[in-house]
C-alpha cells in the first residue's frame, strides 16, 4: 500500500480504493457532499463511497477517513489546461449548484 503526505491528510492506495484520512478534523463535509453532486451531474471527478449510514466520512483512531475510487493517472501539466477549463466551465453551468462559501484564509 503505498502511502502520500498531503498538508492536511495522509492518502493510501492500493490499486481499487484510496483512503484519505485527515489529520485534523474538517469543519464540514460540505467539500465531500459537493464532490457527490458533481459527480452525479456527470462531472468528471471521483465520489467517495457513502458509508452504510449515509454520511461522508467514517472515524479510525480519532481520526476522520473517507474512501474513493483510485484512478490510476498522472500529475497535471500545462497541457492539460484545456480539459481542466472544459470541467471548470462545465461547473459553473449549473444553475441551482450551491457552492461552499470560503475565503483566501482556508486552509
Amino acid at each position: 500500500m503505498a502511502a502520500s503526505r498531503g498538508f492536511e491528510a495522509d492518502t493510501f492506495a492500493e490499486g481499487r480504493w484510496l483512503v484519505k484520512l485527515w489529520r485534523q478534523q474538517p469543519d464540514s463535509d460540505a467539500a465531500l457532499a459537493l464532490t457527490a453532486e458533481l459527480a452525479a451531474r456527470g462531472i468528471p471527478v471521483p465520489a467517495e463511497q457513502r458509508t452504510l449510514d449515509g454520511s461522508y466520512t467514517s472515524e479510525y483512531l480519532g481520526r476522520r477517513f473517507a474512501l474513493f475510487p483510485f484512478l490510476d493517472g498522472r500529475q497535471a501539466t500545462w497541457d492539460d489546461a484545456d480539459a481542466i477549463a472544459a470541467a471548470m466551465r462545465a461547473v459553473h453551468e449549473i444553475a441551482d449548484l450551491v457552492l461552499p462559501r470560503t475565503d483566501i484564509e482556508e486552509r
